[in-house]
């Protein structure tokens, strides 16, 4: 698994997405492989509409769901070396 700095990460600018429902389905160009993202996936997935580092994304996803920001940025970190590997979002 890719470890994840605090930089920035954002949305790879060639990933096709769409929301669906409480989901997203996000097919990188050339890959007719499906990602889906549900629940906490899908927030994070909207708290990477622009560049935001790791700490800002836990931060807002925290207060959305009235949760401890060092249990959610842990898993944060995750999700985001998770993306990072499935090349679907990078580092800015």
């Amino acid at each position: 698994m890719t470890t994840v700095p605090l930089d920035r990460r954002v949305r790879r600018a060639d990933v096709l997405w769409r929301r669906a429902g409480d989901r997203v389905l996000i097919r990188r160009l050339g890959n007719d492989e499906l990602l889906v993202l549900a629940g906490t996936g899908a927030a994070l997935w909207d708290a990477l509409g622009f560049e935001r580092t790791a700490g800002a994304v836990a931060a807002t996803l925290a207060e959305a769901h009235d949760a401890a920001v060092d249990v959610v940025a842990a898993d944060v970190q995750a999700a985001l070396a998770d993306l990072v590997d499935q090349q679907v979002v990078v580092a800015s």
